[in-house]
């Protein structure tokens, strides 16, 4: 029974040593935020058809967005009601 035990309490441990190795080299806020201006600045030239601005219209289901293409920035107003896209 001690040998179980002893096995455990190693596991246990060996985990918890490396479950902390994970959390210390996670990077920091930083990191992200500077990761994140690298990737809007460098990469969002060649993405393509992603909506930049989405907004509803006052009173009533339609909504406008506009949308990057490789022609360039395109407006769309959609209308639920009707089914239509202009």
């Amino acid at each position: 029974m001690k040998t179980k035990k002893h096995i455990l309490n190693r596991i246990w441990i060996v985990l918890l040593v490396l479950t902390n190795h994970f959390c210390i080299s996670q990077g920091t806020i930083r990191d992200y935020e500077r990761a994140t201006n690298f990737v809007s600045d460098t990469l969002n030239k060649y993405a393509y058809n992603r909506i930049i601005d989405f907004r509803g219209i006052e009173e009533s289901l339609s909504f406008t967005y506009l949308k990057q293409t490789k022609r360039g920035a395109e407006f769309v107003i959609i209308n639920p009601k009707e089914k239509t896209k202009n």
